[in-house]
């Protein structure tokens, strides 16, 4: 549950930026220049070395340059409008009391020149607060059909989810006098969802609700069953503080893990609540599908057509890809490991671009550093995402380089296809 949640507040921030559709006029000073974050995590790593590599869009490679904690590293005399931009970040980790060295690439394609990326930059400064004590919550079931959960929030996505028996369901919720009211919600075994609201709680005392006499949401969807093998469903409601969105209430944690006997799925929301984020991951056969909003409740969740693609060459020296014609923008990873009498290595690289073929060079500099980079021309990446976003690339590209701490909303399908 961690994790997905990490993943939703880093999906969340990383586009807080609100921006006409079009991207601000490419001023083309020659120059691109790269801030290394002396705050990032994994900067903090006394082992870590990071390099920047610039190319050409056909491929040639121009200089690699190391990157300086606190520091700048210019780019001059470049005479194009955009490049591509690659970072390297080494660290030491240990896996199972093993040793690794870490060596992680992140691309960006179509860079544009006479701007200032920031490497390692901090979206937002997650705030915890302390609880300071429980209470406990009950929801009576008077119905022929169980209760099969229920889940309660404060703020700061401070929830507890427990199983219920057929009749009862108990929640024992942290206390945070930060927090004005409570949202509790139950759902039967036919998927039906209830809410609540609690105000003006103390410590220790015990809350009822009875099912059948909580109140139904505004709005739903349904997410029909037989469309999928697997689904995860995350929806919270969104509060702004410093110009930022930060989490609210839960209102949705729906997995085919614990939830596999629901008649159907549902996803909620209240009118009351301006703002929600939404992320809905599904399996459908070879596929993993991604739905992701921030902003207005969504009227209906629909996916493009043509959800398949293919891929004609996966190898870093000569990708291509045929990508649906709804795709903006698109992805693809590699993850490999390296085992030998020098040491073990773990090598990542993602990319991000808006064009299905690329070339992408490791510099001499870099293969002498790290031996098992002298075959990455003939290393293949294993997954390719297909993307269709509402904001356009460029401004991906500044929302994850660029700090600009104001808000961004947005909706983005994605299909991520896994090739043996």
């Amino acid at each position: 549950m961690k994790k997905h949640f990490y993943l939703l507040l880093f999906t969340i921030l990383a586009f807080s930026c609100n921006k006409e559709d079009d991207p601000s006029p490419i001023k083309n000073d020659g120059q691109i220049t790269v801030f290394t974050n002396p705050d990032y995590s994994s900067f903090k790593d006394e082992n870590w070395e990071g390099w920047v590599v610039i190319q050409s869009l056909d491929g040639s490679f121009l200089e690699m340059k190391e990157l300086v904690k606190g520091g700048n590293v210019k780019f001059e005399g470049l005479e194009n409008e955009s490049y591509h931009l690659t970072f390297f970040d080494k660290t030491l980790r240990t896996y199972g009391g093993r040793p690794f060295t870490k060596l992680d690439g992140k691309a960006f394609l179509n860079v544009p020149v006479g701007k200032i990326y920031t490497h390692g930059l901090v979206i937002t400064e997650t705030s915890t607060a302390n609880n300071e004590g429980e209470f406990k919550i009950f929801v009576s079931n008077s119905s022929p059909i169980g209760l099969a959960g229920g889940y309660s929030s404060g703020l700061n996505n401070s929830f507890k989810l427990m199983l219920p028996s057929p009749n009862r369901l108990e929640l024992v919720q942290n206390f945070r006098s930060e927090s004005s009211e409570y949202l509790v919600i139950t759902y039967d075994y036919e998927g039906n969802h209830r809410y609540g609201f609690l105000s003006d709680v103390e410590v220790g005392k015990e809350y009822d609700f009875e099912y059948s006499e909580m109140s139904l949401f505004d709005h739903s969807i349904t997410v029909p069953k037989e469309f999928f093998t697997d689904i995860n469903i995350w929806v919270n409601s969104l509060n702004v503080a410093n110009n930022k969105y930060e989490i609210g209430h839960v209102f949705n944690r729906i997995s085919t893990v614990f939830n596999s006997n629901l008649g159907k799925y549902q996803v909620n929301f209240l009118d009351r609540f301006e703002k929600y984020s939404v992320l809905i991951n599904i399996d459908k056969d070879d596929l993993r599908l991604v739905y992701n909003r921030v902003g207005s409740a969504p009227s209906k969740i629909e996916f493009p057509d043509n959800l398949n693609f293919s891929g004609q060459n996966l190898k870093a020296s000569n990708f291509q890809v045929e990508l649906p014609s709804w795709a903006t923008n698109f992805n693809t990873r590699m993850d490999k490991q390296f085992l030998n009498q020098e040491g073990d290595y773990l090598f990542s690289l993602i990319v991000e671009g808006n064009q299905g073929d690329f070339t992408l060079i490791i510099p001499e500099e870099l293969k002498s550093k790290y031996e098992f980079l002298e075959d990455f021309e003939n290393f293949e990446f294993s997954s390719v995402t297909a993307k269709k976003s509402s904001y356009g690339y460029h401004e991906m590209i500044e929302n994850v380089l660029i700090e600009e701490p104001v808000l961004f909303d947005f909706e983005t399908y994605s299909v991520r296809k896994t090739f043996e």
